[in-house]
């Protein structure tokens, strides 16, 4: 049986990943600001269609003082270390409302709906996740942070990624930007 080179790919989640199926693709470090990195990522395709997983390594605190949400669900495990979440949800009304400050620890598994944000802080040192990232719920670019608005209720605003992190991005994993 042959084998076949591997080639970069999308799964149907809409996230890219490194077309090596089950295998795991090498580890990405992600800026914060300043650039220096505030955790690395190593990603697969997920045992069901559509889905994947995520071995993150974290070196500090999310960078993001506003929560964010994900436009798909999620399960992660601690694996070592551990966290604290603050997460919130829409209401029927349609604002956003905080619903509670999660203290994660190794061991210890949190679920994420897709549309709920959530900010992470306090990252203990030597914290490790496994995350289980279902379905895609919406379009792949479709998450944002939550920022407050003139009246001071929180406000969904669609991410972008800024021209400043994917340089940043590119300068940490040698890579043009």
């Amino acid at each position: 049986m042959g084998t076949t080179a591997p080639t970069a790919s999308t799964t149907t989640t809409g996230l890219a990943t490194a077309g090596l199926g089950r295998a795991w693709s090498p580890f990405v470090l992600i800026p914060g600001r300043g650039g220096a990195p505030y955790k690395a990522e190593s990603r697969r395709d997920g045992v069901e269609p559509g889905t994947l997983e995520r071995f993150t390594v974290w070196i500090a605190d999310d960078p993001r003082p506003e929560p964010h949400d994900h436009p798909w669900p999620f399960t992660s495990t601690l694996l070592t270390g551990g966290y604290s979440e603050r997460r919130f949800r829409r209401g029927a009304d349609g604002a956003w409302a905080e619903v509670g400050v999660f203290v994660w620890r190794a061991g210890q598994t949190l679920e994420l709906p897709a549309g709920d944000a959530h900010v992470v802080f306090d990252v203990l040192p030597g914290t490790t996740t496994h995350m289980h990232m279902g379905r895609l719920s919406a379009g792949p670019r479709d998450w944002g942070h939550l920022l407050p608005g003139p009246d001071g209720a929180l406000v969904w605003t669609q991410a972008a990624a800024s021209p400043a992190f994917l340089a940043q991005l590119g300068a940490l994993n040698n890579r043009p930007a």
